[in-house]
Order: structure tokens, then sequence, then C-alpha cells
């Protein structure tokens, strides 16, 4: 049998001999083989009735002493003596594991990020292979199924809006069945959904970058969901607005030919505008007008592969800010780079060549923000945003596509595309442990804190990991970070647990 990182284990002690003394116990609990620092267990209680002697429980709290790895064993050691001081000494294992569950999906894959609600439940999104079925599901903490929508493939990331009342939030997302496209939001209380804009009939067209989430106090100020669909009159802005008049053009503005938006792109919001790299190779921001019936475009800043080459475009990745810049990666044929530009758009993109093709990025804190991101020669790169030095740091042949996550306490977790394997990194070029699924992953990996079934979060424990394999199944690991870094400008793919691409949407600490 083995116990979880995050569980406390109690261990009954005995001891036949009458003139023992209480005051002497200690009960010690390290990483097997005595590596890292010890830890006394100070909550212990005697029993209420014992033959002779002494009885007593300990109860050992396993997220206490280090452990580097992924399953292992923890040492205990138990000493006390007679009141003439004669020592007595017992020991012990207790095997260890950071499994917490796994959830199957049948027949289904899984390449979007699962989204994190308010209390923790997790939300993902299915396809069939082909884009044209799937499903929305809600996982409990605990990893029990709450309800299962067939609404259609979710190619997209989702979405989740702010609690309303009694509880409730809105899953907003994008579905397609068969040639049929939707988009709208599921109610969290019992998947059932509403379709927000008018339905879009081809097999052409598919939203397949993420949403982005902001509050929008154009026109009837309510929650706004930015979206684009590919495909459609050269890329289709639109925005869901549920709570706006019953009025589809307040309900769900649009725009045509502003560019597609494909995978992995992703839009970030920032204010009452949004940013998004379009697949013809240019950085975009668009804002709703005051009245909130139609975009405007703010910005359009060309992503150049070549200097002064109009000619040759970057494809972009996904995006993540910082520091009042947007950052992401862009990549045609044999030219492979990193990018920023201000959020204002009023400067043309700074790149950084990079040695190969490069993935999604995410911002963390290390001594100054660092922006990361994989690369397909199974590297990590680096980028300080202070002063644009890079760094490549070697993965030992794992190619990591998706955004890094920076969790507290100072460790990163990657999940790879080679082996699939999910890797928690102290510092970034350090492997402390690894998990390897058996399957790559689909989308990127999220944090969130330990919480009771019912979604309240327990003080004190460590957190859990997140991480969608593409065979659909969904993994809940226990780590040593409670939580996202909060310091961490863009800590994970769409910058926090809900998706929102939204670098104002508060990131909360675990207590």
């Amino acid at each position: 049998m083995a116990w979880r990182r995050d569980q406390v284990v109690p261990v009954e002690i005995r001891t036949n001999e009458p003139s023992f003394d209480s005051g002497t116990l200690t009960v010690v609990l390290r990483t097997d083989g005595g590596t890292g620092s010890t830890v006394n267990v100070v909550a212990f209680t005697q029993g209420a009735s014992c033959d002779a002697g002494f009885c007593g429980v300990a109860r050992m709290n396993l997220w206490e002493p280090p452990f580097d790895a992924f399953r292992g064993q923890m040492a205990v050691e138990v000493r006390g003596q007679d009141r003439v001081g004669n020592v007595g000494t017992s020991s012990g294992v207790v095997n260890v594991t950071r499994w917490k569950w796994r959830h199957d999906i049948t027949g289904a894959t899984i390449t979007a990020t699962p989204a994190l609600g308010n209390t923790g439940v997790v939300y993902v999104g299915t396809t069939n292979g082909s884009d044209n079925d799937g499903q929305l599901l809600a996982l409990s903490p605990g990893g029990r199924v709450l309800w299962a929508a067939s609404g259609g493939a979710v190619v997209a990331s989702p979405t989740v809006g702010n609690v309303q009342d009694g509880g409730v939030e809105r899953v907003y997302a994008a579905v397609r069945k068969g040639s049929i496209s939707r988009v709208g939001f599921f109610d969290s209380a019992d998947g059932g959904f509403t379709a927000v804009c008018n339905d879009v009939n081809s097999i052409s067209i598919l939203v397949q970058s993420s949403l982005a989430f902001t509050q929008l106090t154009a026109g009837s100020a309510s929650e706004t969901v930015y979206g684009v669909y590919s495909g459609r009159t050269g890329g289709t802005i639109f925005a869901i607005r549920p709570d706006a008049e019953n009025d589809l053009l307040l309900r769900c503005p649009s725009t045509a030919a502003v560019g597609d938006v494909v995978v992995p792109g992703t839009m970030l919001a920032t204010g009452n505008a949004v940013v998004f790299g379009s697949s013809d190779g240019r950085l975009k921001s668009y804002a709703l007008d005051t009245t909130g019936t139609s975009f405007t475009l703010q910005w359009n800043q060309p992503l150049v592969a070549v200097a002064n080459d109009p000619s040759t475009l970057l494809q972009p990745s996904s995006l993540a800010a910082a520091s009042g810049a947007v950052y992401g990666g862009g990549n045609l044929g044999g030219f492979s780079k990193f990018f920023s530009a201000p959020l204002d758009g009023g400067q043309p993109p700074s790149y950084f060549p990079t040695a190969s093709v490069i993935g999604n990025p995410s911002v963390g804190n290390v001594s100054g923000n660092v922006a990361v991101a994989g690369l397909e020669n199974a590297r990590l790169v680096s980028l300080t945003i202070t002063d644009g030095g890079t760094q490549s740091i070697d993965t030992a042949g794992e190619v990591i596509r998706s955004a890094p996550v920076w969790g507290a306490n100072g460790y990163i977790y990657t999940g790879g595309a080679t082996s699939g394997a999910i890797q928690a990194r102290k510092p970034l070029g350090t492997v402390a442990w690894q998990f390897e699924p058996g399957f790559t992953i689909g989308g990127s990996l999220t944090l969130d804190c330990n919480r009771q079934p019912e979604g309240s979060v327990i003080p004190g424990l460590p957190g859990v990991l997140y991480a969608a394999t593409r065979d659909g199944k969904v993994h809940a690991l226990v780590v040593d970070s409670r939580g996202l870094d909060t310091s961490a400008p863009w800590p994970k793919y769409q910058h926090d647990a809900r998706n929102t691409g939204n670098p104002s949407t508060p990131i909360s600490s675990c207590p």
C-alpha cells in the first residue's frame, strides 16, 4: 500500500516497559536513505487505555520532508528512554506516491487545455479526432464526474466566467457537431448549453484557438468572451456577451476578415481590447466600440521572419503578457524567433532568434521576469525580459510544446510531446522528479490548491497538478507547490487556472 504525498499517516506506538518516560519519545519522518532534513512529528496523542507501559498514536504529515521522487519510501524512526536512561528504538518505512487519481474518457482525444472553476471543478473538452463530435465534462476535485455534456467537439480551450448568484459559473466554449459550430456557455450546475451566437453550418469553419475572458463596459456591461472563427470570411472575430440586451448585435457582435487564429495560437484580453496573432503572420489588436456592436482595429504589426522583408512573416504560437508587453513564438520554415511587442502596439516587435521551432510560452518570476518556451530540438529557451538575454536548457530528448507552469515554492512543471513525461523542475534546468503517463500531453498542464471533494480549499496541503493526455485521460498529481506562483506575471497557458487569457484576472494564493 502507498500513501499519498498529501496524506497524514497515523503510527501506533506501544511499549510494555512500565517505567517508560513518555517525555523522551520522538518520532522522526525522513526521506528514505537519510537524504533531506528530518521532521519531528509533534502531533502525538496518548492512548486512553493501555495494558501496561505506554501506547499512543503519532500523526505524520507526509508533505513535510523533502521528497524528490514521484513514488518512493520515507523512513519512520521512533526513539525513547525509560526513567533510568535506557534507550529503545524502532523503525519502519512508509510507501509514498504523488498519484492522486486518473479519469479515463472512452474513445476521446484531448487537445484543449482543461479549465478550472472557481471551486476547483475540472472542465475538460474532448474531440473524436475528426473535430466533429465530442463532449465537455465536469470533474470534481476528487475525480468524480459531475456531468458530461455531449454537445460536440471542443478543440479550443474553454474559459470560466465569474461566480454568479447561487454559486453557478458559466463555462464558455466553442463546440462542433457534424458541420454545425456553436459558441456559448455551459451551466456549471447541470451542463446545459446556451448558444449565444447563431449557429454556423460549414465543415471548414472551426474555432481552434483559446477563448479570452474580460468584463467589458462597451454597451451593456457584461461578461465578454472573445474568439475567432477560422475559415469564416477571412477569419471572423466575435464576442459572447450573454448579459447584454436581447439583441444579437449586442449579445454576439462580430467582424469579418481579421485573419484566422489557428492552433496553437491564443487570444489575450487586455482592458477593452483583445490581442492575437493571426495565421497571416501579424500581431493585431481589436476592441469593441462604445456601442458594443462592432469591432475596431487598434493596431496591426507584422511578425517579420527576415528583416525588411514583408513577404516572409512568422506563424505565431500562443501569447503571454508581462511588464506591458506581449510575448510569443513565431515560426516559418527555417526561421524561429521569440518575439515581444508593446501591448499598445506603439512599436514593432523585437526578435530573439531560436535554434529550433518554438512552442508556447509562459512568464515566471526568477530574479526578474523570465519568459520560457519549449523548442522542437528538445530544449527549453528562456528570455530575460529586463535585458533580452536568452539561455538554452537541454531537456534530455523530451520535446516540450505546451506552456510551462510556474508553481509556488519555486517549481516549474512541464509536459512532454515525445514520451509525455510530466516533470517537476527546480530550478528550470534540474528535474526533481517525473511521471510518465503513457501518452503525450494534450494542451497544457494546469495547477490548483488541494481541495475537499465539494471544492473548499484545504489549508497547508500541497497542490494538485492536472494533466490531460491525448488518449482521453485526465491525471491528478500531488505536487509541492500550493497552487500557481502568484508573483509570476503569466504562470501558465492563458494566464490563470480559469484560462481567461487576461493579465488582470487575480491569481489566488493557496493558504
